[in-house]
């Protein structure tokens, strides 16, 4: 399940969190995969949704609490775009998690297992969902 997928190209993804450090986590864990290449990384909400209308990824990896717009803000604006969604956050709340099935997000993974985040990626990539069984037992 977690095989590379062996694309003529690479996933794009773009990684927005406002903390340095999960931001240099997830990409760690991404750029030892040939098949995926983070090509931008934002700090913000704001910063998020142009980088996404600018440089179209195929995927971005979004915190819900992020400075000047927060996560389902930026679902918001960007859902009529083809980039798809995987909510990486800290928050398992059943509200969070309805909002984010009802937008249109593709999957929603917890950053205490950011090692999901490799799956998760190739998952949404074949078309398919990902959401943490942790994540669905809230539902």
């Amino acid at each position: 399940m977690n095989e590379p997928i062996r694309p003529s190209k690479a996933i794009s993804v773009v990684v927005a969190d406002d903390h340095e450090a999960i931001r240099d986590g997830i990409c760690g864990l991404l750029a030892k995969q040939d098949d995926i290449k983070v090509i931008a990384q934002a700090v913000d909400g704001r910063e998020a949704v142009e980088l996404v209308k600018e440089l179209q990824p195929d995927i971005i990896l979004l915190d819900i609490g992020m400075p000047h717009l927060d996560g389902f803000e930026v679902v918001t604006q960007i859902q009529h775009l083809p980039t798809q969604v995987i909510i990486v956050t800290m928050h398992l709340r059943a509200s969070y998690i309805r909002y984010a099935l009802k937008h249109g997000v593709k999957g929603y993974i917890l950053k205490s297992s950011l090692e999901e985040v490799i799956g998760a990626v190739r998952a949404i990539s074949r078309g398919n969902k990902y959401y943490a069984s942790v994540v669905m037992d809230q539902l």
